[in-house]
């Protein structure tokens, strides 16, 4: 009993999944737990649902999928749908082959709590998207087939499958484009179904890539084995197989997600996001209050919690590297939060990520370009700690500075000699008077009436 009791409190004082505990062990620590609105009980009841789900996803196959479909109905999946979603989408990153069981998966479930199926598409698109901006192919690869066959399957609408390739194909790259030629190998048969007049669109493009855009040949190859594929009708890849051909018409629920909504709802409440985010404006405010091994430790925290996008960037926001907004303490704070950004991610990612083009208003602060002091105080700061390689583009803006003032200048001087110009033409009594105080004479002037 005194066993079961420090099991109970090192699961309750533990981030779930971060203790092993048999399930049997598991099964009897529930039962020992009579209050069932306890927060003993609730986190061991969902720590046993996450395990169950695992178990059951890790072993489901081509064989078995309708009896592993039968036991995770069983699971509270309204509850767990997060869950299942994190990982269903795991287990298919890690083996691509196993995608259409996958989605078949996904399929079936779909039908009876569409609510599942929409939040694991919702999670692919949005992963999608961010795994676009930072140019991580072998996400794009994995996002792209496991949307491709849950289009198939029309758990997805086409409309997702037509925009992504519109993405990839737009500006292409020898990366983009491999990506492109994957996702159409996995869903070019359905399209070429549903969609004839797109698809043969999406030939055209590649065709036009193949003739004239600048990618490897090792791409160029690809697009060559695609366009046979096509010819041949998709034969060694079809949409469905007939052993996972498991969803009648009738009972088919398809999602109307677009790839450019702004509102998709990842439900992503339990990592606490909204409420870290709100800590990391309260401790960057009072960060002056803090002996220096809390401030290392808090500011190191938060780096980790942006490296692994649990908390958003948008936090920068709340940053202003100027001389006049900065203490010694956020100075430090700033410099270790960027150090541990940079052992994590890389310089090269962290670059790209400071880039972004959908987050530079958030970085306003962090690279100031409102008046040419505060932009050599953020260059010299980031140089100073090992990272003026982030500083480039504050370094041209600087040089052009002087040109942008000396351009806003001649305009003003223009607009001014072209009110004079105007005032003269009328010969008004105040046009002489403003024109003498313009060229210095105003003081010696004397305003009088015609």
């Amino acid at each position: 009993m005194a066993l079961v009791q420090n099991e109970q409190e090192v699961l309750l004082n533990t981030r779930a999944g971060g203790v092993y505990i048999p399930p049997a062990r598991l099964r009897l620590m529930q039962q020992k737990i009579t209050d069932k609105s306890s927060e003993e009980y609730q986190r061991i009841t969902w720590e046993a649902l996450k395990k169950s789900i695992n178990g059951l996803i890790n072993k489901v196959n081509t064989s078995n999928i309708k009896n592993i479909v039968f036991e995770l109905i069983n699971e509270n999946l309204i509850r767990g749908r997060g869950l299942f979603a994190r990982s269903i989408m795991k287990a298919q990153a890690a083996s691509l082959p196993f995608t259409p069981v996958y989605a078949a998966l996904i399929a079936i479930i779909n039908t009876k709590l569409p609510q599942v199926g929409e939040l694991v598409l919702t999670r692919l698109i949005v992963q999608f998207r961010k795994a676009y901006r930072r140019n991580d192919k072998t996400t794009c690869l994995a996002t792209t087939t496991f949307i491709a066959h849950l289009c198939n399957h029309l758990v997805a609408h086409e409309i997702v499958a037509l925009q992504i390739l519109v993405l990839l194909l737009e500006n292409p790259t020898s990366d983009s484009v491999e990506v492109a030629v994957g996702f159409m190998r996995e869903v070019g048969s359905h399209l070429a179904e549903v969609s004839p007049k797109a698809n043969n669109d999406v030939f055209d493009r590649f065709r036009a890539i193949l003739h004239e855009a600048n990618v490897e040949k090792r791409v160029q190859y690809m697009i060559e084995v695609l366009f046979q594929i096509r010819k041949d009708k998709y034969k060694d890849n079809p949409p469905i197989s007939s052993d996972l051909d498991l969803v009648k018409e009738e009972d088919q629920i398809t999602h109307h997600l677009s790839l450019d909504d702004d509102d998709l709802d990842v439900e992503e409440t339990l990592v606490w996001a909204k409420a870290f985010e709100q800590c990391f404006v309260q401790y960057y405010e009072t960060i002056h209050r803090y002996e220096t091994n809390r401030l290392r430790n808090v500011s190191k925290y938060f780096g980790h919690l942006l490296a692994s996008d649990a908390l958003s960037w948008q936090v920068f926001s709340v940053i202003k590297l100027t001389e006049d907004d900065t203490t010694s303490s956020s100075r430090i704070f700033v410099k270790i939060l960027f150090e541990e950004l940079c052992g994590t991610l890389g310089m090269v990612k962290l670059k790209e990520r400071l880039k972004d083009e959908t987050m530079k208003e958030y970085y306003s602060g962090l690279f100031p370009k409102d008046n040419p002091r505060n932009t050599r105080f953020a260059i010299n700061y980031f140089t100073s700690i090992g990272l003026g390689i982030l500083t480039d583009e504050l370094r041209e803006h600087l040089q052009n500075v002087p040109k942008l003032l000396l351009a806003q200048k001649h305009a003003l001087e223009s607009s001014s000699d072209d009110m004079f110009d105007t005032l003269r033409a009328i010969k008004s009594p105040t046009a002489r008077w403003i024109h003498g105080c313009s060229r210095g004479h105003g003081n010696n002037t004397t305003f009088r009436g015609a």
